[in-house]
């Protein structure tokens, strides 16, 4: 019979899980945990395919920081969005380290359906919802018919209050606790007391500012779609990384609402974030008309350093907005440069023609740590609105505000 391998002495989970995917997941050091949205559920051990959890969100749960853990997520045999989606009903922050996550699906460069997407919590417009302003404990928020648990609301939540009475909108709500008939809330005295009566017909709504949060270190994610199609007053986006030394590849990350429910839109965020590599990504999406201002594929904040884009792609459509802009720096305090080596940046003009767009790159100020290195930009008129210009293969104007090489 011979000696088993190494990988059959250390690694005997690797070995069934070849066995039952007929295919090969990425080497780890830890153990591989599925996620499988039909099939799945979150009562499971998540530890093979057969037992796979529903949602990332109990995988994620399962793995341990710093051990080199593993998350496959599966994808159904079936191209429907229901059969391939791993929803979240709030921002998901990750914190640990260390983790490698693989879509098991076809590699398309965009629209992957190894999907995680948000979902949209809501009461619908209600006449039973009344609310509490606390003084000595928490505001609630009241029910006389209907479930608050059946609706899916849960712990941790954020919620967004619409009514049509004397002011208890807002947006940022969390929630302590449910129960059938009353939501908690952690702050205190920030509704407005109001019956039912009083209040009208009132909608409370779940809101998701992040779909993914990475604030952890050194995870790799792979052949995945993370889209955000939740709308606020508030600012949307759909990846935030704050973390170090992430990698992504062949990872599509985007924001599906169209700008005007929306202050800002940003489907890729980097916070202060360093050591982060993007192979083979795409950002943002054209399905819908994202030709407001305050929008933008990759939003760069803080300082951002020695982050690298490789042969990416962004997407957008466009109307009417000249104004929007695929990369754009909110900082003056940049870190080290952040380059875009062979990207494409696009635009697809929902009226015709090209140049829809004014510009590709935009800042707060001088940005001499962002680099385009051979890329192009096809549905933009110009590299920069920061008194950068770029034709015939020569930069004029401020060249600090952005730099390109060809």
């Amino acid at each position: 019979m011979g000696t088993p391998s190494a990988s059959a002495n250390f690694f005997p989970q690797s070995q069934a899980m070849f066995k039952q995917m007929g295919m090969g997941l990425p080497f780890i050091r830890g153990t591989w945990f599925f996620v499988d949205p039909v099939a799945g559920s979150d009562s499971n051990d998540g530890l093979s395919v057969d037992t796979a959890f529903a949602n990332i969100k109990a995988a994620y749960a399962a793995c341990t920081s710093n051990v080199g853990d593993g998350i496959a997520v599966l994808s159904s045999d079936a191209d429907t969005v229901a059969n391939t989606t791993s929803y979240l009903k709030e921002r998901l922050t990750w914190a640990k380290n260390s983790i490698t996550v693989f879509g098991v699906c076809a590699p398309t460069r965009q629209f992957q359906r190894a999907r995680i997407e948000s979902k949209v919590v809501t009461t619908g417009a209600q006449t039973t919802l009344s609310f509490l302003r606390g003084v000595a404990s928490p505001d609630t928020i009241n029910r006389s018919a209907g479930s608050f648990i059946t609706n899916g609301f849960e712990a941790g939540q954020l919620l967004r209050v619409v009514t049509t009475g004397t002011g208890a909108n807002g947006t940022g709500f969390i929630i302590a606790s449910v129960t059938a008939t009353t939501i908690t809330l952690t702050t205190t005295g920030t509704l407005v007391t109001e019956t039912a009566a009083n209040a009208g017909s009132s909608t409370v709504s779940s809101y998701c500012p992040s779909l993914i949060s990475v604030t952890g270190a050194n995870n790799s994610f792979h052949n995945l779609l993370f889209v955000h199609l939740g709308a606020d007053a508030l600012d949307v986006n759909c990846l935030k990384v704050s973390g170090a030394r992430n990698y992504f590849q062949n990872v599509h990350a985007g924001v599906g609402v169209a700008d005007a429910n929306t202050t800002i839109t940003k489907s890729l965020w980097l916070a202060a974030a360093e050591e982060n590599t993007f192979k083979f990504c795409t950002f943002g999406l054209d399905t819908v008309d994202r030709g407001g201002v305050a929008t933008y594929d990759i939003y760069l904040a803080g300082a951002v350093a020695r982050n690298l884009f490789e042969d990416c792609v962004t997407v957008r459509q466009s109307g009417t907005g000249t104004g929007c802009l695929a990369v754009y720096a909110d900082t003056t305090t940049g870190g080290r440069p952040t380059m875009f080596v062979r990207c494409i940046f696009t635009c697809w003009n929902t009226a015709g023609g090209n140049a829809n767009c004014s510009y590709l790159f935009g800042s707060t100020g001088n940005c001499d740590f962002v680099w385009f290195v051979k890329c192009t930009w096809p549905g933009y008129g110009n590299l920069s609105n920061d008194a950068v210009a770029y034709s015939d293969s020569v930069l004029t104007g401020n060249v600090n505000s952005g730099v390109m090489y060809t």
